[in-house]
């Protein structure tokens, strides 16, 4: 949710995002099972000094495409996956020009697929299912340029951490599920994170930008997730005194997960999603939802890519000013 309001010029948003199409897509990931989110807090600005919010929110990520080498192919296994998450997201302004931000989720993860039976016929389906509370992300925002009167810029810089608290070696049926199920990546992870955004308050519009690195870590295993980087393009609007309307590129591209001493063949690659959302703002009130759908997705060997994305969030600011 971001703090201006808009009217309806949403024309010019859509064609600064055509045009940032070139740029992002090819810098962006996903493989089976492997979303991850750090809600809506690292796509927006920092908060004003004293200020708190908070917010609940539940994302649903479901994987039924299997794809080989970025190409659409009919899986022999008919995978399926899907990853749900609960999450709460709080954030304290506790400087003029900085502000803290903690994340954590309720994550379940599910596969199906299908196997032959005794006889040699596909026709028995595997469930598997990992949940669990997630890994707790905690990031600092500083803004370094708050813009002029005459010239609404700001550009913000940011770093963090990202906290095992998820378990990374949940079983099940006395095995160990994989660690695309697992709720935790049992890995303690360095965050890098930058805003901009161009305000124009005499149409009410803004376009911005946020970007995301994440440098992994190693669990014990041991096994480190590919390095990732994160994205968002976009430009937001209203219809009304209430109603906010954005249009979003989200670009993810994350390097090879490594194990055993070698990098694992089918982890990683590039995905760009389009995402319309909408806010509905009222005092102290926000109600977000959005959902995203892939244009591009360029995943290495053979991996389920996501389908689509749906997800919703409820918040409440305090201003304490």
């Amino acid at each position: 949710m971001h703090k201006i309001k808009f009217q309806k010029k949403s024309f010019a948003v859509f064609l600064f995002i055509l045009f940032n199409v070139f740029f992002v897509h090819n810098v962006v990931a996903q493989g089976c099972c492997s979303a991850t989110s750090l809600a809506s807090g690292a796509q927006r600005s920092l908060l004003s000094q004293k200020s708190f919010a908070v917010s609940v929110g539940y994302e649903l990520n479901q994987l039924n495409d299997a794809l080989n080498n970025g190409k659409k192919i009919t899986d022999p296994l008919k995978r399926s996956a899907s990853v749900q998450m609960f999450t709460l997201e709080m954030e304290y302004g506790i400087a003029e020009r900085i502000s803290l931000l903690a994340f954590i989720s309720h994550v379940s993860r599910q596969r199906e697929m299908t196997v032959k039976d005794s006889d040699g016929i596909f026709n028995e389906t595997l469930h598997f299912e990992g949940s669990g509370i997630g890994d707790a992300t905690i990031l600092a925002k500083y803004q370094l340029f708050s813009g002029l009167v005459d010239f609404p810029l700001e550009i913000n810089i940011g770093g963090g951490i990202k906290l095992p608290t998820g378990s990374f070696t949940e079983e099940k049926t006395g095995a160990r599920l994989a660690i695309d199920l697992q709720p935790g990546t049992g890995a303690t992870d360095g965050l890098f994170w930058t805003y901009a955004a161009k305000h124009f308050p005499y149409i009410e519009t803004s376009l911005f930008a946020s970007g995301l690195y994440r440098y992994t870590g190693t669990n014990f295993t041991p096994y480190r997730l590919g390095d990732e980087l994160n994205i968002s393009v976009g430009g937001t609007t209203s219809i009304s005194d209430f109603l906010i309307t954005e249009l979003i590129l989200q670009s993810r591209f994350s390097g090879k997960d490594f194990s055993n001493g070698r990098l694992l063949t089918s982890t990683g690659g590039t995905t760009l999603g389009i995402q319309p959302a909408f806010t509905y703002n009222e005092g102290s009130v926000g109600v977000h939802s959005f959902v995203q759908f892939p244009l591009v997705r360029n995943l290495r060997g053979n991996q389920l890519a996501v389908s689509y994305q749906v997800g919703f969030s409820f918040a409440y600011k305090f201003n304490q000013n």
